[in-house]
């Protein structure tokens, strides 16, 4: 366990005695898992940046917290609408 888990289920703890929520816990479980995959995502991020170096692709630099905007799919004039 590493000391922000550790400090997260401390804090539930506590809270969890003063509130008597059933949530206190599940809120810090899931605080510890965006930590985990936040850091997860930065090293992929590295990763990624390192092999686009080396192909010769341009890098594309990320800013945290900024989703990219996707664009939207439009159909094809002429074709028709296929109902599933």
């Amino acid at each position: 366990m590493g000391g922000t888990e550790l400090k997260h289920k401390a804090q539930a703890w506590l809270s969890q005695h003063r509130d008597k929520g059933p949530l206190t816990l599940e809120n810090a479980a899931l605080k510890t898992e965006v930590s985990n995959l936040t850091a997860q995502l930065a090293q992929l991020t590295q990763v990624v940046q390192q092999m686009q170096r080396q192909t010769g692709q341009p890098v594309q630099e990320v800013d945290e917290g900024v989703v990219p905007e996707i664009p939207e799919v439009r159909r094809v004039p002429g074709r028709r609408k296929v109902d599933a």
